[in-house]
């Protein structure tokens, strides 16, 4: 269900479209639905790219508009929380699809600032083909040196690769 055994809850998901209706069809098969925990307010679900839209100024993302859109989503839902708060995002992988990797790196930055006083666990999701090229791999380990946990399916040949590599 959303908690999972260490008594976290999933409670926030900023993704793309194609994730959120994964999610629902995982729920679904489990007997659950998006639709009745949304109801319940237990998960807000925002798009990941409209998200990120709405804190720009200009070209770039802007760290105050960041702290102005996200920072209350995640307070809310915090304060809505019984336990623990996860937060799901996608919105750095949106920024590697397109290539801008300083901007992937900005945003990771704002995250951690952004949660460092607060009860969160964020969990991102990549996929492996943004990072395939020299470049973009390299930016790979400069992202994955944000977290304090990497994870990857060890089916994923090109994940493997690009996280073993280097020195993630």
């Amino acid at each position: 269900h959303t908690a999972d055994a260490a008594g976290y809850t999933f409670t926030l998901v900023v993704a793309k479209p194609s994730s959120i209706h994964a999610v629902a069809r995982a729920l679904s098969e489990r007997g659950e639905t998006l639709s009745t925990l949304l109801g319940s307010r237990r998960v807000t679900v925002v798009d990941a790219a409209a998200t990120l839209q709405a804190f720009m100024s200009g070209a770039e993302r802007d760290p105050d508009r960041f702290f102005a859109v996200v920072g209350p989503l995640v307070r809310h839902r915090r304060e809505a929380s019984p336990g623990p708060l996860r937060v799901y995002g996608e919105m750095v992988d949106i920024l590697a699809t397109e290539g801008n990797f300083q901007g992937a790196m900005k945003l990771e930055r704002m995250w951690n600032g952004l949660l460092a006083a607060q009860p969160v666990r964020l969990m991102c999701g990549y996929l492996a083909p943004h990072f395939a090229t020299p470049d973009a791999a390299d930016a790979l380990h400069e992202i994955c040196e944000c977290h304090d946990e990497v994870l990857h399916d060890s089916a994923d040949s090109l994940a493997t690769w690009l996280l073993t590599r280097g020195a993630v």
